[in-house]
């Protein structure tokens, strides 16, 4: 059984000092055999709960509604409306959107791993054909938008009013958790609007704002964008002045900069700025906690549905910290303790497995996890363990979606940019991820073990990652804020209240049986049938290589590299043309599962392709670690000849110092 007491202490330790203050010497210790004084005519003492917990206890709530084990995929605006206007308060589905991009059917596949639903199916509402695909999600009209929320609440009226919504609230007794914010011009209106519906909580559409995700807010550009909030919570008739009444939640679904700065270039978290009373800088007191979804209609979508309908079965913990203080009050074994009395499946490495061979060993295979904790140090572009040093290349590849806090500097400085550390994680398919802006100190962080405390409880992913600081600091929280653990969910095998759906895979055997690999392949993909690819292209590669060409190997490598089978991932690569061999997460999947056929490199092939395939954000450590292995293949000989042949393809000034760099680090496998 959870030992709730442990987990509730971790509300406390989040804003205690890392290394609690000694008692003065002469401070008479407790002696439990001491008798306590009696008094009949006492009251016993009500614990008081923390309004976090409170807050987690609502969502428990909210979250134990019938869930139809049927995912539902579209491809425009008007079905996605159409699939959400279905939904009940006390029955629903996941909708999901194709946007036609490898990027959207990853993160599909991903989803579909998570929830192992009973089948899979493609719903389209037949709209103008002019009107489909991601250009039909580019804006949304407010009237069609709270048409689909009073419809899944059975309000029945129309128009771009939201107030017959609130006033069926209210009559119902409902309490909105938070609100939404979106813009009428933002792609993430479709996060917006899934998460309005399933917590039942107003929304408030802004204008566009200025920026993406990886420029700067100004303090007085969010200053209005605060004021805008809290106007449209007093309009909604909610108490939401303070934390414990109604609306504790403001979920920002805008494609706008995640960072604040003020003129000499220090940055603060707009997840940290919105929800407090005041202004600029100076904000303070808090009255709800923020988080924030951005990206395209599909990537905003995915983080929506994945806050509403999956919960995390197993972890993944790495402690890159050194022993002693400060750092051993983040200690993931720890957290992984208390995450154990979940029932969750736990994996932690720790000292001594805490180094960088360590973790590039287990990312050569995929991580099974839906809650993923990180301690490391460094910068936006490199993260060093005990001993050696990560790239963001090394961030693992996931089964299933997870959500991820990382106690590291600086790793959210451009959420947007793949090559640097939250962007990569964010790509892997992150859906919730606590991370700083800007150098934070340590003390900014909740504590590893704090936070598996606080999540263990079933208290929202947006407080558990928040410290009691009383000043706008530089953590940000990307997600849904009210993403809580609640394993008790209630999964049907039921009738979609929508027709003309298609079920995923029904014409499988005839693409198989006509060669349509390809298509095939897509199909299985999204159905979680990893294995089933690997063995089929393994099949063909062995017995019809012709067959295999490049957008079929394509298809193939990130399920190849999911059903842990490097060899094949590298046999598919082989069969990229030139430019398919470009792609940078099909790259990164080469050089993770290459990783441990490195120290012993007996595969001449593999070399020649990791030679070819050097990542340019990875370049010094790629080229230092295939520098080790091949001159223990050839000959230490060999290695001034490898890196003459890199620098005359690679000629800008930055990729030839890094090869320089490259070339003085002792080759060894390992780092």
């Amino acid at each position: 059984m959870l030992n709730l007491a442990w987990c509730l202490s971790g509300l406390a330790l989040a804003s205690a000092p890392v290394q609690p203050p000694a008692p003065p010497a002469n401070q008479p210790a407790i002696r439990p055999a001491d008798p306590i004084p009696f008094d009949p005519n006492s009251k016993p003492a009500v614990p008081q709960v923390p309004v976090q917990v409170l807050l987690g206890q609502r969502m428990t709530t909210l979250r134990g509604v019938v869930q139809l084990s049927t995912v539902v995929i579209v491809a425009d605006a008007q079905s996605y409306l159409d699939a959400l206007s279905a939904w009940k308060p006390d029955k629903r589905f996941p909708v999901l959107i194709d946007d036609g991009t490898a990027e959207s059917r990853e993160d599909i596949a991903r989803f579909v791993r998570g929830y192992q639903p009973v089948g899979v199916v493609r719903y389209s509402a037949k709209p103008d054909p002019s009107s489909v695909g991601a250009p039909s999600f580019a804006r949304i009209d407010p009237e069609n938008y709270f048409a689909a929320a009073k419809s899944a609440w059975k309000v029945p009226t129309t128009g771009a009013d939201q107030q017959p919504l609130l006033d069926a609230w209210r009559a119902a007794g409902h309490r909105p958790p938070g609100i939404a914010v979106t813009s009428e011009s933002d792609t993430s209106w479709t996060a917006s609007l899934a998460l309005a519906i399933a917590w039942g909580q107003p929304t408030v559409f802004v204008p566009a704002q200025t920026g993406n995700i990886d420029w700067s807010m100004t303090p007085n550009d969010a200053d209005a964008l605060s004021q805008r909030i809290e106007k449209a919570c007093e309009e909604s008739g909610f108490s939401w002045r303070e934390l414990g009444d109604d609306i504790e939640a403001v979920t920002l679904c805008l494609n706008a900069p995640e960072r604040l700065s003020k003129a000499n270039n220090e940055s603060f978290a707009l997840t940290d700025r919105i929800g407090r009373h005041g202004v600029e800088l100076n904000a303070s007191e808090r009255w709800a906690w923020a988080g924030h979804i951005f990206g395209s209609a599909a990537k905003a979508a995915y983080a929506a549905q994945c806050s509403i309908f999956l919960q995390p079965v197993s972890a993944w913990l790495f402690d890159g910290y050194p022993d002693g203080p400060p750092w051993d009050g983040y200690d993931a074994t720890a957290a992984g303790e208390i995450l154990k009395e979940t029932g969750m499946k736990v994996e932690v490495l720790d000292k001594p497995n805490d180094s960088a061979a360590a973790w590039r060993m287990r990312a050569a295979r995929p991580v099974d996890a839906g809650l993923v904790m990180v301690n490391t140090r460094g910068n936006a572009d490199f993260f060093d363990l005990e001993p050696g040093q990560c790239r963001p290349g090394d961030v693992p590849m996931f089964n299933v979606p997870p959500v991820v806090s990382m106690v590291h500097s600086w790793s959210l400085l451009f959420p947007g940019k793949r090559d640097l550390l939250g962007g990569r994680w964010l790509e892997r398919g992150a859906f919730c991820y606590a991370g700083s802006v800007h150098e934070p100190y340590l003390h900014a962080f909740v504590r590893t073990p704090a936070v598996a405390g606080r999540f263990a409880t079933g208290a929202p992913w947006g407080t558990c990652v928040r410290t009691d600081e009383p000043k706008i600091w530089k953590i940000a929280v990307l997600g849904d804020p009210l993403y809580s653990f609640s394993p008790q969910v209630r999964r049907v095998s039921g009738a979609l209240p929508i027709e003309g759906s298609t079920p995923v895979g029904a014409d499988l055997r005839e693409l198989l049986t006509a060669e349509k690999f390809v298509e095939g392949v897509r199909e299985m993909t999204l159905l979680g049938r990893d294995a089933d690819v690997a063995r089929l292209a393994a099949a063909l590669v062995d017995g019809k290589p012709e067959k295999m060409d490049s957008p079929l190997a394509a298809a193939c490598i990130l399920p190849a590299f999911r059903a842990d089978n490097g060899p094949l991932v590298a046999r598919l690569f082989a069969r990229l043309n030139v430019d398919s061999q470009k792609d940078p997460i099909l790259r990164d999947a080469l050089w993770l599962s290459a990783y441990p056929r490195l120290e012993k490199p007996d595969d001449d092939a593999l070399l020649q392709l990791l030679k070819n395939n050097l990542r340019t954000s990875d370049l010094q450590r790629d080229a230092a670690v295939l520098a080790a292995s091949w001159t223990v293949r050839f000959g230490a000989g060999a290695g001034p000849g490898l890196f003459a042949e890199w620098r005359s393809r690679f000629t800008e000034t930055a990729q030839r110092d890094a090869l320089d760099r490259a070339a003085r680090t002792p080759w060894t496998w390992g780092r």
